[in-house]
């Protein structure tokens, strides 16, 4: 019984939202260790796009509860561009968890960043948040699962 509890336990402990301090670190990370940290972070890399300018990678997150089965899925996208010496990063942070959703805007609540501006996109809505130095970009809209079931996605978009 001991076994088994500690066998849910570290399976728990593998699932790894991120937060915005290692967001950040990330957009500072090397692409040569990207793969590298993610692994570390307990992401899969799903896809690799590659073109003469640009790169993205796809990772994902799949936390898992008793007996294995799945109950989130978090992904991350990053991607860099680079036209002449001019390079820009991108990283995507998406979940679908409200409770994880909650604690990021708590973050940024209290370390001083604000509402700059929203908007509607089509059936998303759109906040822009700022701390004066950095922007992060809040998406927060319908997402339909394979099966069928629509949810809500919290995708977060932060760059330099």
């Amino acid at each position: 019984m001991v076994f088994a509890g500690s066998l849910v336990v570290s399976i728990s402990l593998k699932a790894q939202a991120l937060d915005f301090p290692t967001l950040f670190k990330l957009l500072d990370t090397d692409p040569v260790l990207i793969d590298t940290v993610m692994k570390s972070k307990h992401y899969n890399i799903l896809q690799r796009d590659k073109d003469s300018v640009s790169f993205q990678n796809y990772y994902n997150n799949v936390e898992r509860g008793g007996e294995g089965v799945p109950n989130w899925v978090r992904s991350i996208t990053y991607a860099q561009v680079t036209v002449n010496a001019v390079s820009s990063r991108l990283i995507t942070y998406r979940t679908y968890r409200k409770k994880e959703y909650q604690e990021l805007m708590a973050w940024l609540l209290n370390n001083n960043f604000h509402t700059t501006k929203t908007y509607d996109f089509d059936k998303e809505k759109h906040t822009l948040f700022s701390d004066g130095s950095r922007t992060v970009l809040l998406k927060i809209g319908p997402k339909a699962l394979p099966n069928g079931t629509k949810v809500l996605a919290y995708e977060l978009e932060l760059g330099k």
